[in-house]
């Protein structure tokens, strides 16, 4: 006798596969599909989570930030997609002090900036593609992957803040970016000092239209 059972399971491909099985095998894999899909909702539900629970985070702790944490940071952003696989993204990891006081200089004189344990200048190596919907790939890439970073940030219990009112000319100066390369933006790193409320978002309403512009 044989019966079926339905796999809900997400999954990496996201397919619903109907699979055939004996009867003495119905219990432990109607078990292990309950296991599995418990496990997927529970995945979604803790990057949910992370995504609410960003924060820019312009005061920090006098506290070093561990090379594991750093390389996992550093590894959800070269995981990030880019225009043609191009890859087309460089981020420069400051952490010695002085150098991170200049850099606060040339962010305005921005005082988290330097008090920062490290900061992150993320930047776009390939400048000159433009995408045939009109946009320069470099920018949206090097966005995606830092987006990356910022969110496996607060997985690990760690604070960033994207700082975009620099002098591009003086962080290239300082940190030796070659002059057809561009500074997209810099990114503090570290253990917040402070917890910042939630600020406020528009209604999904406001920001979602279905089939056409509205």
């Amino acid at each position: 006798m044989k019966g079926y059972t339905l796999n809900m399971s997400l999954g990496t491909s996201g397919a619903i596969l109907y699979t055939s099985l004996s009867d003495d095998r119905m219990g432990n894999e109607r078990s292990r599909l309950i296991e599995n899909t418990q496990a997927t909702w529970e995945a979604v539900m803790e990057i949910l989570e992370v995504i609410r629970k960003r924060r820019s985070i312009r005061a920090y702790r006098n506290t070093a930030v561990e090379d594991e944490k750093l390389n996992r940071v550093l590894e959800a952003a070269r995981l990030a997609p880019t225009a043609r696989n191009m890859q087309e993204r460089k981020f420069v990891v400051v952490r010695d002090g002085e150098t991170r006081r200049q850099l606060m200089e040339a962010a305005k004189n921005q005082s988290f900036v330097g008090a920062a344990p490290v900061v992150i200048a993320a930047c776009g190596t390939i400048t000159d593609y433009v995408m045939s919907c009109g946009q320069p790939a470099y920018t949206v890439d090097v966005a995606i992957a830092a987006d990356h970073l910022t969110l496996q940030a607060v997985a690990e219990g760690l604070g960033t803040c994207w700082v975009c009112a620099f002098d591009e000319a003086r962080v290239k100066e300082i940190l030796g970016v070659p002059d057809d390369a561009r500074v997209v933006a810099l990114l503090t790193l570290g253990y917040p000092a402070e917890e910042p409320e939630p600020r406020p978002r528009k209604p999904l309403s406001d920001m979602a239209c279905r089939e056409t512009y509205s």
